[in-house]
């Protein structure tokens, strides 16, 4: 899966959108003219066939079914596009589409690869282009890395600095476009000029002390459906003689959690 954009000469510019694939699952790009933006459009193999290839397929039983899946998918979101607005899917049709700009009104607005680097571990050093996220890693030390920088958003007047839920770091100029180079998921929280907010509900963390350990846990934890209320204070609030370190919650979060122990009769 790669990272897109379209643009014009104009000055016009769209937001990133996913192109390709990644972990059973295919992402292609349309422009929208009423948006004024990109917007991707994906399908992917049923859960439970996914479970099967990962619980008992090899790596050459992925490969052989991903491989006759596609076609199958890129005809099933084709064939769900109107006829003036069709899924860019091969390459070759990234790279030749023009599509009139909603700017200048020019079939002028082409579309792009997002520039992406990556940063290897500090012991390595190396900062390289990352093409896909299919990317093996570092070439000089073959590490999978955790860092990453859009490299044309590195100037941009606020600072965002988005954190994916697979432990990965991305430099941009917006959470809202900020697809993780590795996974192709929106951030799980972000970062504004130092500014920590929570990626479900875009709201500023409270700070708070939280407990070192969830084995001193006090209260029900909903370790099942915590994804709900990522940034709740699942552990409670530390007392002045209990180890703890300094935390951020989320108020939305922590009302959905507070409404589901409710719901749950209070067990977690």
């Amino acid at each position: 899966m790669k990272l897109v954009r379209a643009s014009c000469p104009c000055g016009f510019v769209t937001n990133k959108a996913r192109w390709g694939y990644h972990f059973f699952r295919w992402w292609f790009p349309a422009f929208d003219w009423q948006q004024r933006r990109l917007v991707d459009h994906s399908l992917a193999l049923p859960e439970d066939e996914q479970r099967q290839l990962m619980t008992y397929g090899t790596h050459e039983d992925c490969t052989r079914r991903c491989a006759e899946a596609e076609p199958q998918i890129t005809t099933q979101l084709r064939a769900a596009r109107p006829a003036d607005a069709p899924l860019f899917v091969t390459e070759q049709e990234i790279n030749e589409a023009r599509m009139r700009c909603p700017q200048c009104r020019q079939p002028t607005l082409s579309i792009q690869t997002v520039v992406v680097w990556a940063n290897c571990r500090t012991d390595c050093g190396n900062r390289y282009h990352w093409h896909d996220t299919g990317e093996l890693g570092c070439p000089i030390c073959s590490h999978r890395p955790h860092s990453f920088e859009i490299g044309d958003e590195l100037e941009a007047p606020e600072r965002c600095i988005c954190y994916c839920n697979c432990s990965t770091l991305t430099v941009c100029r917006s959470y809202e476009d900020c697809y993780c180079p590795k996974c192709g998921n929106l951030p799980g929280s972000y970062d504004i000029d130092g500014v920590a907010y929570c990626g479900l509900h875009h709201s500023r963390l409270v700070p708070y002390r939280r407990l070192t350990s969830s084995l001193l846990v006090r209260g029900p934890v909903c370790r099942r459906d915590s994804h709900r209320f990522p940034f709740a204070r699942h552990w409670g609030d530390a007392r002045p003689d209990e180890e703890s370190v300094e935390g951020g919650y989320c108020e939305a979060c922590d009302a959905a959690l507070s409404a589901y122990a409710i719901e749950r009769g209070g067990v977690g």
